[in-house]
Formats: C-alpha cells, sequence, structure tokens
C-alpha cells in the first residue's frame, strides 16, 4: 500500500480560565475560526472544573472532542467507540496544543500509544538562552530573498532514546513542523548519523513515525556522519557521493579488519562479553553502543571499552597522538564518546579524509547559497555543523548571513553542548516544542 498523506496537526489552543465561583462560561477555543463553533459545543458538554488553578480533561473526552472535529471536517466517518475511557487526566495547560487526528501509524498505535512512546512537542523548557539567539531567529523567520535552512540531528534531538534503533519514533508534532517549513518555502535538511536505508535506518524511522512519501521525498538527508546522501541531486535515492566514496575507499578493507578485532577483543574481554554491547557498522566507520547494558553496570561498560579502545585507536580530540597505541596499525581511524556509545571514524589527521555533519551541512548550504540557517544536535558530533556554519559566516564570499545552534539537554548530554550553543532547550519534547513555535511564527517564503 502507498503512504498516506500526513494530516497537517491543527493548532488547539484550550483555554479555561476558572473566573470565579459563580459558575461562569468555561472557554474553549479553537483558533481556525471554522472550527471554533464544533469544538465549543463539544467542550461545554466535556469539560468540568477540577480545582481552583486549572481545568483538566479526561483522556476519554479527547478522545470525544477528536471525533467530534472530524465529523465537523467531513474527512470521515468516526467508528462507533466501545467500552469506557480510562480515568487517567491530562494537564493540557502543560501540554502543546497540536494533536494529530489521524488515529493510527504505520504501526498501527493510536495516537496516545503513540504519544506516550514517543513523547509529544512541550512548549520549550529553555536552560541557556544567548542574545544571539533573538537577533538570529528574527532574521530566520522574517520573508525575504535570501534562502533559509534547517538541519536538523534526529536521535536525542527529535527523538527520545530508545533501547535499540529499530525502537526510535519521531516525537509527536515533529513532522507536522517540518512540512509547515517546507510548505512555507524553508529548506530542512535531517543530518543524522544513522545509515539512511535498511531496518536502522532514517527513512524506516520516518514511515514508522508516519511519514508520508511525499514529505520524505522534500527532504534532504546525510546519513552515517555525512557518507551517505539522499535527496534531490541523487534521485531521492541514498548514495555515497563520488567525492566521498573517493576519499573513503582505500580504507574500506582496513575498516572491516577493525571491526572484527574489535568484536573480539570484546568477547574475550570478562568485564564486556555478553552485557549487550551491540556494533552498527556504517559506511565509514562504526558505533559502538553500550545503551542496552544494564544501567547498574552501564558507567563501568563505558570506562572498560574507553580503555580498550584507547590501546586501539587515538582519540578523535588527539588524533595524533599515538603514544597510548599497542601498535599503529589502526591509525588511520579514531574513536570519540557519543551518546551511550562510541563512534569510530576516519581520522583526517593522517588520511586527509575529512567527512562529518559539518562538512555535510556546508556543502548543503553552500549548494543551496544559505542566507540564514539554524542546527539542533544534542552531542559533539553534532556541532560540527555549528563549527562549519561560522566558517561560512566569517567567509565575505559566502551569502550566508547568520546561524545558530540549538543545544539540546538530557541527562546524557556532554558538557559541550552547554557551552557551546546559542540556546539550549531541555528535552526532546522541548526541540520539537521549539521546533513547532518556529513553524507557526515563520513568514511563508514563496
Amino acid at each position: 500500500m502507498g503512504e498516506r498523506e500526513i494530516p497537517r496537526e491543527r493548532e488547539i489552543p484550550i483555554e479555561g480560565e476558572q473566573k470565579n465561583s459563580t459558575g461562569k462560561k468555561d472557554m474553549v477555543r479553537l483558533k481556525a475560526e471554522e472550527w471554533e463553533r464544533e469544538w465549543e459545543n463539544a467542550a461545554k458538554a466535556k469539560l468540568s472544573t477540577t480545582s481552583e488553578q486549572n481545568y483538566q480533561i479526561t483522556v476519554g473526552c479527547i478522545k470525544d472532542l477528536l471525533i467530534t472535529l472530524e465529523k465537523a471536517e467531513g474527512t470521515r466517518q468516526a467508528e462507533k467507540r466501545k467500552g469506557k475511557s480510562t480515568e487517567k487526566e491530562i494537564s493540557m495547560h502543560k501540554k502543546t496544543k497540536h494533536r494529530n487526528i489521524t488515529d493510527n501509524n504505520t504501526l498501527g498505535l493510536a495516537t496516545e500509544e503513540y504519544i506516550k512512546i514517543a513523547g509529544e512537542a512541550e512548549t520549550p523548557k529553555i536552560f541557556k538562552r544567548t542574545d544571539k539567539w533573538d537577533e538570529v531567529l528574527e532574521a530566520f523567520l522574517k520573508k525575504d530573498k535570501g534562502t533559509k535552512a534547517l538541519f536538523l540531528d534526529f536521535d536525542g534531538t527529535m527523538a527520545r532514546f530508545t533501547d535499540t534503533p529499530e525502537q526510535t519514533l519521531a516525537v509527536h508534532g515533529f513532522l507536522s513542523a517540518v512540512k509547515t517549513f517546507l510548505d512555507k518555502g524553508y529548506k530542512v535538511a535531517i543530518i543524522t548519523g544513522r545509515p539512511i536505508a535498511g531496518d536502522k535506518g532514517i527513512l524506516e524511522v520516518l514511515k514508522n513515525s508516519k511519514a508520508s512519501m511525499e514529505l520524505i521525498s522534500s527532504l534532504d538527508i546525510f546519513g552515517s556522519h555525512g557518507v551517505e546522501h539522499r535527496g534531490h541531486e541523487t534521485a531521492w535515492k541514498a548514495q555515497i557521493l563520488a567525492e566521498v566514496a573517493e576519499k573513503i575507499a582505500p580504507y574500506a578493507e582496513m575498516q572491516e579488519q577493525l571491526l572484527n578485532d574489535l568484536q573480539q577483543c570484546i568477547e574475550a574481554n570478562e568485564k564486556l562479553k555478553g552485557l549487550g554491547i551491540s556494533f552498527e557498522p556504517k559506511a565509514l566507520g562504526a558505533t559502538i553502543h553500550y545503551r542496552a547494558v544494564e544501567g547498574s553496570k552501564r558507567q563501568e561498560v563505558k570506562n572498560e571499552l574507553s580503555e580498550l579502545l584507547s590501546k586501539v585507536l587515538p582519540k578523535a580530540s588527539d588524533n595524533m597522538n599515538f603514544s597510548f597505541l599497542q601498535n599503529e596499525t589502526y591509525k588511520n581511524f579514531t574513536y570519540n564518546s557519543a551518546t551511550e556509545s562510541y563512534e569510530i571514524r576516519l581520522n583526517p589527521a593522517t588520511t586527509g579524509a575529512e567527512v562529518n555533519k559539518g562538512t555535510s551541512v556546508k556543502s548543503l548550504a553552500e549548494r543551496w547559497g544559505v542566507k540564514d540557517a539554524i542546527a539542533f544536535g544534542d552531542d559533539t558530533t553534532d556541532l560540527d555543523m555549528q563549527t562549519r556554519l561560522q566558517e561560512l559566516v566569517d567567509d565575505g564570499a559566502s551569502p550566508l548571513m547568520t546561524q545558530a545552534f540549538v543545544g539540546v539537554k538530557h541527562d546524557k548530554s556532554p558538557s559541550e553542548i552547554m557551552l557551546g550553543s546559542t540556546i539550549v532547550v531541555e528535552g526532546q519534547e522541548s526541540a520539537v516544542g521549539l521546533l513547532v513555535q518556529m513553524a507557526q511564527k515563520a513568514e511563508d517564503q514563496n
């Protein structure tokens, strides 16, 4: 079956205010005027006061109201609901006011079940905000003749962490925000460490998150930290670009040997074997995940892995220091710590081949002639995007005038994210909430 087009999530602000004890009417308002009467009629029957501070709506009320809205829209006939609603209440003033009216995604999850797993966009919780952010945001949102672009990391930024890559789903609200930006003439690219295709690839995650093929075919995607590209230039097929393939080809056989040796070392290590450490090979390098390791043992495993890797590979941050290596067999590769994982990459100092998220963003920004850019990320490898964008800003020959980096803070965030970001928000739901707010306020560039 073909992919269903994503219905746009409507802004549904629920503004219930308790006026006084005499029982003045509660007001429930939908911004879109043509929906206002239907929403109010449904709300009058369903809202109830729970305290002097808040109004709360049961999950059953939400489902009833959504069905009422769909009837009014005339897009489909609501099926007769069976059984009683749960008693769980949701404090709506703490939730973002955006809900997807479509009930099921490609995994068959009901909306509320999807939100429970993936999370939902919320009013951004700002941890850090610089004056530069306000200046860049103003330029980014207003209409002018320059091209504007978003560069988005995915895992840990627009999606919660999961035990395995296959379980990941985009935070609810992400797809509609991206579609709004695209509809308004903005460029949007996903820049991820994941491969593009395959069970663990970003395409599969987007489809599972209910992205239509129309939307997916409007996005440029760089996978495997910039090695793979899918976009207009590749006829929407995942490819290793010729210039990248030429750089990495001489090291393919050595990479395979390296990964085999590392796996054998881990299996022979009494502190590491059988604990759930997994390898994710990529076109260039690999990711060694220890996220599935039992929480109480995770720090010990991280330390032991670091010690093991330090004897085989130079650190990415000190890539010409070979003094700790048992031998220099694999000096053309490096390792660096990432979120509950270690990244294996080519060593640019010895190979002259630098391929990362920053080089990907720079190439797109140059090709698109970007004037204003904002990148989102949660890890040190994402900061490469900001570094390369700032290089373009500083280059008098480049059209890029402004750039900013949105850092996402969570319990696994490296300190570099706190220090290097233009603005920092707390959690993936806040990151998507900020994206939603930006999409609403962005002026049409068409």
